[in-house]
């Protein structure tokens, strides 16, 4: 399956054939978590453990507490739920809403062939003492949204349910019943398995001047069409398989490339159809090309660097593997002279924010028992999948940077800058261009993690048995 296909026709599926459906291949599983893998990580180390469930004892406890913490949720208010179904026949509403306001939609773990739960770590797995938690969250979404198009690609359906593991009493309860250390954060019941159908409508999509800013928060983003006389454009596609494999980190941009505006605005477009929590739209970015801006991220990252590379040669050394003692020398001088320019090289960057508390359920912003901000973040980090995966797609490149954002004082001052306001967070920094020339060492592949190492057979600590 191309990958524009793939990422337009995902959706979120929450109604499965259980016991009489079919039963997913060993071979497609390995393929699924195996795509999850290639996804970016936070100074090249896996901030995600998966547990991977399929005994039906854990999946009924899932489905309890999903139907009972939905009904908490939805069941308060017909108008509210249904003000999210507004792309439906209003006759149509009642009926979905009926089940969903019960609880009982929320049931399907317990019909899913198996199901993911993603472990992001509170910071226990970095030796670094910059907060990356919500970066975190949205590397684990970046892994997830892999998962998901695989999945697809191979005719299953995938869903999210957030519902079992949204306040912090069940949490506790089923970290017991798992094993999930304390330094772990469970986000989400992530389920696979046999559709009962392809869902025919929806969900709602918002336009691409509704959840994009040009420079400055509040500059409405104008796309192409509404500003020239667009002509008929041939866009490049390959199998979602070899991009997802494909997408790399990139150091060295090509200073006098530029980026076609089709191309930024098929980017952010390919980010509005991922997942989307009740279709709230809870992400928006703001288009950043101005030269002093990227001047203030290239200064930050030098000084991330200089902190990185000049305070352990031994860590630094653990960070790169892939990398012989000459090439490591080598590769720390260049960073430092060069590396940390890349900012100022690339074309264009989308710095991509979220918002904690953008919900009609006062109860669950940011108030309902240990929050649900994680599953906004974790989601978001599956839009900023798309966008990579459509820019690797196009021939473009891509480098995530988060040295203005995940500490205090460079974020303070970032955000006040660009006008964000203190209810949406700043979580991500793509910076986006064509590859630069560099040395063979800047470019070499890493490893991935192996799977087994990555994830648990339904108990914490079992190392995963590949299936067959």
């Amino acid at each position: 399956m191309d990958i524009w296909e793939c990422i337009y026709t995902r959706r979120s599926e929450r109604r499965f054939k259980g016991e009489s459906g079919r039963a997913i291949p060993g071979k497609d599983i390995e393929e699924i978590l195996d795509s999850a893998r290639y996804a970016f990580q936070i100074e090249n180390i896996p901030q995600w453990r998966f547990l991977f469930i399929r005994d039906q004892n854990t999946k009924q406890v899932l489905a309890d507490f999903a139907q009972e913490v939905a009904h908490m949720i939805f069941g308060q208010s017909y108008e509210i739920f249904s003000g999210h179904l507004w792309y439906l026949p209003e006759e149509r509403r009642p009926t979905i809403a009926e089940y969903t306001q019960t609880g009982e939609l929320w049931k399907y773990p317990l019909e899913a062939d198996f199901v993911v739960i993603p472990c992001i770590t509170k910071g226990a797995w970095f030796d670094s003492r910059v907060p990356y938690m919500e970066q975190a969250t949205a590397v684990g979404g970046m892994a997830i949204q892999n998962m998901w198009l695989t999945a697809h690609k191979l005719g299953w359906g995938a869903g999210c349910n957030a519902m079992p593991l949204n306040d912090i009493r069940r949490r506790e309860l089923f970290s017991t019943f798992s094993g999930v250390p304390m330094s772990w954060q469970m986000c989400a019941a992530y389920c696979f398995g046999d559709r009962t159908s392809a869902r025919s409508v929806g969900p709602s999509r918002a336009s691409l001047e509704g959840v994009a800013f040009n420079e400055h928060w509040g500059n409405r983003f104008i796309r192409i069409g509404f500003r020239d006389d667009s002509s008929e454009i041939a866009i490049p596609t390959k199998d979602v398989t070899e991009v997802i494999k494909g997408v790399r980190n990139c150091y060295k941009f090509d200073a006098n490339a530029e980026v076609e505006d089709w191309k930024l605005e098929k980017m952010i477009h390919c980010g509005i159809w991922s997942p989307n929590p009740e279709n709230l739209n809870h992400w928006r970015h703001i288009v950043i090309r101005d030269e002093k801006i990227k001047e203030f991220v290239a200064q930050c990252t030098k000084e991330a660097f200089l902190l990185e590379y000049k305070a352990s040669f031994e860590q630094t050394k653990a960070h790169h593997p892939h990398l012989s003692d000459d090439e490591l020398l080598q590769y720390v001088e260049w960073m430092l002279d060069e590396g940390w320019k890349y900012p100022l090289e690339c074309n264009v960057m989308i710095l991509t924010t979220f918002a904690k508390d953008w919900v009609e359920y006062p109860h669950i912003a940011g108030t309902l028992p240990g929050g649900i901000d994680y599953i906004w973040s974790t989601a978001t980090g599956c839009a900023i999948q798309n966008m990579r995966l459509a820019a690797h797609a196009l021939g473009l490149e891509t480098q995530v940077n988060l040295y203005p954002i995940a500490e205090f004082r460079r974020n303070e001052q970032f955000v006040t800058h660009l006008g964000i306001p203190s209810s949406w967070v700043p979580l991500t920094l793509l910076c986006v261009g064509e590859a630069g020339d560099a040395p063979d060492f800047v470019f070499k592949k890493r490893p991935v993690p192996s799977i087994k190492d990555l994830v648990f057979d339904e108990h914490w600590g079992i190392r995963h048995t590949p299936l067959k």
